[in-house]
């Protein structure tokens, strides 16, 4: 019997303790390999309870999971979160017991990068976000406004101070505002030493990461955007490969019931950079019956952007329905996806899963989401941040039946997980091949 191929992924959440974009395709991709391949998983564990040292191992879908846990309290210690000894000499052990003939990389939020150069066998990284050029990940500023990317240290350190307020976590507010104070001319000699620590990292930060990552043998962005992105900040663009996601083509009930009023759904996490305020400001203008349901997690108890979503959620015939992960419910539950996102997004999962339910989509025209989809063809674009553009989309959907139908008539077919594990696996192919040829290079 042939001996499978070994791959290991490593990532920084998995379900069922996160459902985050990145996590539900990367579980698709895994359950989809395990047949023709044996799958190996390390993530950080959510448990407080273990430590560094202790590796959890069990088979789950055919998975085998290595679980680490990374101390995410010593986040403000650019050192440690990034390039911790400990951790990285740990990644190391783990790589090289399993000895896998591909690491594919796809998150290293809580882990360590200083493992990658030693690395000795041929390394994938799926680009999933900005993380890579922006800490903050997403490329917006405090105010949630756009932002082009690392300028001045002073910049990125005020944008991830700022930002870290509005955490609820105690140890990460007061250092958090430490860092800020420090910007206001606080002359503690504690704050001080804060802003120079981290200015001095975020001066330097992106550097470091292109140089621990150049041991990377291929990355792979979903989007042509991204890819533009990474270019544009020194990444090599011989080494970048554009593969958006592939989806499971879900079974559609052809009896779906049509609306009294036309159901708008939003779905995705609830930040401020999502835009859900812009699509709660953009329905105050609407005449006509329609209802909105939200789904994603709904604290407004614990989290001062949600308690600014309700007090804008009035009208009875808008609806939160926290969290829900049988995509089923929500999307037959809807008529159309509303995507106000006000950042430049990567690969818009959303998108893609509203368009295989056969839903028509209104989307702001920004970054990567202009790929998603051409105007009038399954959706309508909004100018990003503007809620009565926004209205004035939805009203033509409000006033028009025949538009609705037409747009969904037009909806363009997602990339399916079959094709794309085809395309992967050239992928795959390309680094073995390459990583072979500089080693014997090398050997030479």
């Amino acid at each position: 019997m042939k001996k499978k191929k070994k791959i290991l992924f490593i990532t920084h959440a998995f379900p069922p303790y996160s459902w985050g974009g990145t996590e539900v395709y990367l579980y698709n991709l895994t359950k989809h390999l395990a047949g023709a391949y044996e799958i190996f998983l390390m993530f950080p564990s959510p448990s407080r309870n273990t430590t560094l040292e202790v590796i959890h191992k069990r088979a789950w879908h055919e998975i085998h999971l290595p679980v680490m846990y990374n101390y995410f309290d010593q986040i403000f210690s650019p050192q440690k979160i990034y390039f911790s000894q400990k951790n990285g000499s740990l990644l190391q052990k783990i790589i090289n017991d399993i000895s896998p003939q591909v690491v594919h990389i796809h998150h290293l939020l809580g882990l360590s990068l200083r493992f990658l150069p030693s690395i000795q066998f041929p390394v994938i990284f799926t680009l999933h976000d900005y993380w890579l050029i922006c800490p903050m990940v997403n490329m917006v500023d405090w105010e949630y406004r756009l932002c082009n990317g690392p300028g001045s240290r002073k910049k990125c350190v005020e944008i991830t101070a700022k930002v870290l307020l509005e955490n609820p976590g105690k140890r990460h507010w007061i250092i958090a505002k430490l860092l800020h104070n420090s910007l206001c001319f606080n002359f503690l000699k504690y704050s001080l030493s804060s802003y120079y620590y981290f200015s001095q990292w975020e001066k330097n930060r992106n550097k470091l990461l292109r140089n621990l990552l150049s041991s990377v043998d291929i990355f792979i962005a979903p989007s042509y955007f991204l890819r533009k992105k990474l270019v544009e900040y020194g990444y090599p663009s011989e080494k970048i490969r554009v593969l958006p996601h592939g989806f499971y083509k879900p079974f559609i009930s052809k009896n779906k019931k049509p609306s009294r009023n036309i159901k708008l759904g939003f779905v995705g996490t609830l930040l401020p950079h999502k835009g859900l305020h812009i699509l709660l400001e953009a329905v105050k203008y609407l005449k006509g019956k329609w209802e909105l349901h939200i789904f994603g997690k709904f604290e407004p108890k614990r989290i001062k952007y949600h308690r600014y979503l309700e007090q804008m959620s009035s009208a009875s015939n808008i609806y939160f329905w926290g969290l829900e992960k049988e995509k089923d419910k929500i999307y037959s539950h809807i008529d159309v996806l509303v995507f106000p996102s006000i950042c430049y997004e990567n690969y818009p999962l959303a998108i893609r899963e509203a368009f295989l339910w056969k839903i028509p989509v209104i989307a702001s025209k920004i970054g990567a989401i202009q790929e998603a989809f051409e105007e009038g063809k399954g959706a309508l674009f909004f100018t990003p941040g503007d809620p009565k553009d926004l209205a004035q989309k939805i009203q033509m959907i409000l006033d028009n039946p025949d538009l609705l139908r037409k747009l969904k008539r037009s909806i363009p077919e997602p990339m399916s997980m079959e094709e794309h594990v085809k395309k992967l696996e050239e992928i795959y192919d390309e680094a073995m091949e390459n990583h072979l040829r500089v080693r014997s290079r090398r050997n030479y």
